[in-house]
């Protein structure tokens, strides 16, 4: 079996739309290390390392922090996926829940609102915080 070819850090980083400052980051805190480091310094990454920085991506995407995928990556295990996954849905749940409270209570303000509007002038204050 032959070797994935190996990219400059430059070059992973343009195939993963981000910046090479990112990637050094993820290497300097252990998250996605380069499969070659040169002498100079230089970073290489092997195609094969896209489908991981792919999953890194998708688990800060869904909240969690840099050390919970670091510390899944160096655990990982079918269950644990299924865990984690079933705690970001979970997490992302109880956010969705909390904006659409929230939504609700906008739209309540905005029909108080709109409706204290369409009254005669003097006759209500337009809102709660006008002092006119």
């Amino acid at each position: 079996m032959t070797d994935s070819p190996l990219l400059s850090t430059g070059e992973f980083a343009r195939m993963c739309c981000v910046s090479r400052e990112l990637l050094v980051h993820y290497d300097k805190i252990g998250l996605l290390k380069p499969k070659k480091v040169e002498g100079n310094g230089y970073r290489y990454y092997s195609l094969r390392q896209l489908y991981l920085f792919d999953v890194i991506r998708f688990f800060i995407d869904t909240g969690m922090s840099t050390k919970e995928v670091r510390d899944y990556l160096e655990n990982r295990s079918t269950d644990l996926f299924l865990d984690t996954i079933q705690e970001s849905i979970d997490a992302l749940g109880r956010q969705r829940d909390l904006l659409t409270a929230r939504i609700g209570m906008m739209e309540k303000m905005r029909y108080l609102t709109q409706r204290a509007a369409s009254f005669p002038k003097g006759k209500a204050k337009l809102a709660f915080w006008d002092e006119t």
